[in-house]
């Protein structure tokens, strides 16, 4: 049996060796913050590199952009690198009308066919036998030169006063910018509005008749299905947060709290959005391709036209083909049309400017 002195060592001894423990624990403990704040040191350093590498990129770009080499290749990559989201939006839009021209071009058709006069020469140049597809450059124009276009505005938007209502800066911003992207490519409208009935001249000669008749009536059919679609759009996904916020002066900003089934309910606040569009829009429509194809007819031996002004076009055509010409020809294929463009948008536009952005950035 172990003596006192022998039990007093093995004590001192145990207990040395806790001791020992413990400062191995605190030395493990220490290195382990200072590797941690290494760590830190050296992601902060990489990511202050990854910035001044940037910043001196951005600096190269602008050079190169400032010396407009419209032949360089450079020069074009770097223009479509900073609008990404312009390119996936116009790749998506002439994909989509080309996938839905032939439903345009039936609505073309259906709207400016007369049961009683041949206004805009449908039979004559048999236009039920022709191509859906015709004139389908020229919707490809309007939608490329819309689409840089309305990018334009898109940027001056916030420019726009703040210090009034949100609802008077939407009703501005609309009809400023719709006035003026319905007036730059309306010929292009009316060019395929043409080639669509079977008539094809060259040159720019329709539009001196057709182009003063129809650009009243396409500004208001734009302007108000810009606003309608928004403005319902909106309402319908977010009730009287958005409805109160048009009367505050700060920009509205979605709530930030995603309500359940959120998906199904912005696909169906935007087929109704897009069918009250089409509903109070659709008798401007109607005129314009009435307008703007119909062909100069003998009146007592003299060439005139039929549809003078929109009014006189507007009283012309209820009364030969009545109030359902105006309300609701070809609606079914502008809601078929507007609401499978609006499907493809939906599923696939975060998609394709997803891609579009790792084509020129790393992700």
């Amino acid at each position: 049996m172990p003596d006192k002195e022998e039990l007093e060592r093995l004590a001192q001894l145990e207990e040395r060796m806790i001791r020992n423990q413990q400062r191995f624990e605190q030395m493990a403990k220490k290195s382990f913050i200072l590797n941690q704040s290494k760590q830190t040191e050296d992601v902060e350093d990489f990511e202050l590199l990854k910035r001044v590498e940037r910043t001196r990129q951005e600096q190269m770009e602008n050079i190169t952009l400032q010396r407009f080499q419209f032949t360089s290749r450079d020069f074009w990559r770097i223009v479509l690198k900073r609008n990404y989201d312009l390119l996936a939006w116009m790749l998506l839009d002439v994909s989509t009308n080309l996938f839905l021209y032939a439903v345009d071009t039936i609505k073309c058709r259906t709207q400016a066919k007369n049961k009683f006069r041949d206004i805009s020469h449908f039979d004559l140049n048999k236009a039920q036998e022709l191509s859906l597809y015709r004139g389908v450059q020229y919707r490809m124009a309007q939608i490329i030169f819309g689409g840089v276009i309305r990018n334009f505005f898109q940027k001056l938007r916030y420019s726009f006063d703040n210090d009034s209502y949100l609802i008077t800066r939407i009703l501005t911003f609309s009809i400023i910018q719709e006035s003026v992207i319905t007036s730059l490519l309306l010929p292009f409208e009316i060019k395929k509005l043409e080639v669509q009935l079977g008539t094809f001249k060259k040159g720019f000669n329709p539009f001196t008749r057709a182009y003063p008749l129809t650009v009243f009536p396409a500004i208001v059919r734009d302007t108000l299905f810009f606003l309608t679609h928004s403005m319902t759009y909106n309402t319908l996904l977010y009730g009287e947060y958005f409805v109160s916020s048009l009367f505050r002066q700060k920009e509205f900003i979605p709530p930030t709290v995603i309500p359940k089934g959120e998906r199904e309910r912005k696909y169906s606040a935007m087929l109704l959005s897009i069918a009250i569009s089409i509903i109070v829009t659709n008798p401007f429509d109607v005129l314009i391709s009435k307008m703007a194809t119909q062909k100069q007819v003998y009146i007592y031996y003299i060439e005139q036209i039929i549809y003078t002004n929109p009014i006189q076009a507007f009283n012309v055509i209820r009364k030969e083909e009545g109030y359902a010409k105006l309300a609701g020809s070809a609606i079914s294929s502008r809601f078929a049309y507007y609401a499978l463009k609006g499907l493809i948008f939906f599923n696939y536009q975060e998609k394709v400017t997803d891609l579009c952005y790792g084509a020129f950035y790393d992700v």
